[in-house]
């Protein structure tokens, strides 16, 4: 990577459009030297900007500070000293194994390969993506930057007032430039690293009693964690993205509950078509008609003198109630009994509301007796709570009644859904999970692969620990002016809290 040789040279930065532009920031401090590399704060914002600010970023940024080139570097500045002290150590680290590498292998290269005729065609790719289509039209590449350039300033990207497009365009330019160079030098660090960890791969062989004890010990964790357990769905996939190993060894986890499964599925899950029926059975045979009662309620609002203005905006209140929270169903069912009670007063009697109600609830029953022979059979991607909405709707022909008895229907459907979800919450199934065999081809080559990854992290923590550590901890770093590194602090920044 491009690197400023010494302090002086910081000097000329203090000429560049960008400290000039930012009359705040003229303080300059050494970070740390590798080798004979003088690493400083600047180096770090850069390294900050070539990893973590996108172009896209950097005209969000722009628009910010809309279109003050002085105020983008400000904005942009507060991202760098949010991540400066994580920066630091990440490319502390990177230089750090670049340099160990030269030393140990400058005459036969194991990474760090990287070419200048290399980088020149990455970057030539790069500008071909953009500029192919105006170079495909003819024309040079001269008037081809320059009318990128204004794509650019149009685009909110940030420049000065004074850069004509071409400058913003080489601005551009030469950013791109230097991410591919850190990309290529993060991507050789890795490629280092996998070196180190194999170095005496020759030596390993697979255990195959560890390999079968794995196995079991994995087997453990899951059938103690998650296996029989009651976990919310966000719980679960918390679980096992914590604990990757598992999916080794893991053939199915099933967490399908009653509010999540479709009916079209309950052929295949056992489990939670039985535990539909138990629900739909539990409504019919023991709540129906505490279920079926609440038109009652509306009888009540009719004695208390309610007008049909009053109680049509007391439904409404009850339903705003609901749309800023939808699970305050009782809003709901509020607004539905109120409704019933505005409906009844214009059209009817409390009496005959009554009746009709008897009428449209048998009807429901008798609908609700036969309903788990349907869900047998349907196709629906409807949950159990909408299908049989929907079936019940059918069985006394919703669409054909008349405002009141649609009020009713409203009111003890919604009833009779709500059953469903409060059984359903009250009784959730337990996750079921199968295994892979361990002579699988899945299990057995990923316990392999396991056991060699966890040996390599070993190999690699032991080369660090005996070639590295004295070195890091013996540097002077600082991560603020004043700020100098404990070397513990050196250790947990650049190698992480592992290799304490």
């Amino acid at each position: 990577m491009k690197r400023i040789a010494t302090l002086l040279c910081l000097a000329h930065l203090f000429t560049t459009p960008n400290t000039i532009a930012s009359e705040k920031r003229l303080i300059s401090w050494k970070v740390a030297n590798v080798g004979n590399q003088v690493i400083t704060n600047y180096d770090v914002e850069k390294f900050i900007e070539e990893t973590q600010i996108s172009d896209s970023l950097k005209t969000s940024l722009f628009k910010k500070a809309e279109g003050n080139y002085s105020k983008y570097l400000d904005l942009k500045r507060e991202l760098t000293d949010k991540s400066f002290k994580k920066a630091t150590g990440q490319l502390m680290y990177s230089l750090i194994m670049k340099q160990d590498h030269q030393r140990k292998h400058y005459s036969k290269r194991v990474a760090f390969t990287v070419t200048t005729s290399e980088f020149n065609d990455k970057i030539y790719d790069n500008e071909s993506k953009v500029l192919g289509s105006l170079l495909d039209q003819g024309m040079g590449i001269v008037k081809a930057r320059k009318i990128f350039g204004e794509y650019l300033i149009e685009s909110n990207y940030p420049h000065m007032d004074n850069q004509s497009p071409t400058d913003v365009y080489m601005s551009w330019y030469n950013s791109q430039s230097d991410r591919i160079e850190t990309e290529l030098l993060l991507k050789e660090v890795k490629k280092y690293e996998s070196y180190i960890a194999l170095r005496d791969e020759k030596y390993y062989s697979d255990d195959y009693m560890e390999l079968q004890d794995t196995y079991k010990s994995l087997k453990n964790e899951v059938i103690e964690q998650v296996q029989g357990n009651k976990i919310t769905h966000k719980s679960l996939l918390a679980l096992i993205n914590k604990n990757q190993d598992w999916k080794i060894i893991l053939k199915d986890v099933d967490n399908s509950q009653i509010d999540t499964t479709p009916v079209k599925d309950y052929s295949t899950n056992i489990e939670v078509s039985k535990r539909a029926q138990e629900i739909l059975s539990n409504i019919e045979k023991k709540s129906w008609n505490k279920t079926v009662s609440y038109h009652l309620k509306a009888n009540e609002l009719i004695k208390n003198s309610y007008t049909v203005e009053q109680l049509k905006d007391m439904a409404k209140e009850y339903t705003e109630v609901y749309i800023q929270n939808k699970a305050n169903y009782s809003s709901y069912m509020g607004g539905l009994i109120a409704k019933l009670a505005a409906t009844t007063l214009e059209s009817s009697s409390a009496e005959e509301m009554n009746k009709v109600a008897e009428v449209i609830n048998t009807e429901l029953k008798e609908s609700m007796s036969n309903i788990s022979d349907k869900l047998e059979v349907t196709k629906s991607n409807n949950t159990l709570e909408k299908e049989v909405e929907n079936i019940l709707k059918d069985s006394i022909k919703y669409s054909n009644l008349s405002e009141l008895e649609q009020a009713l229907a409203n009111l003890s459907i919604f009833s009779i859904k709500f059953q469903i979800k409060k059984q359903s919450f009250e009784n959730v199934l337990p996750v079921r999970v199968s295994f892979e065999e361990y002579t699988s081809l899945k299990a057995f080559e990923g316990l392999r692969n396991l056991k060699k990854y966890q040996w390599m992290k070993e190999e690699f923590k032991d080369y660090v620990k005996s070639e590295l550590m004295y070195s890091i901890k013996y540097m002077t770093i600082r991560t603020g002016e004043h700020e100098y590194l404990t070397p513990d602090e050196k250790v947990e920044l650049i190698l992480g809290s592992e290799f304490m």
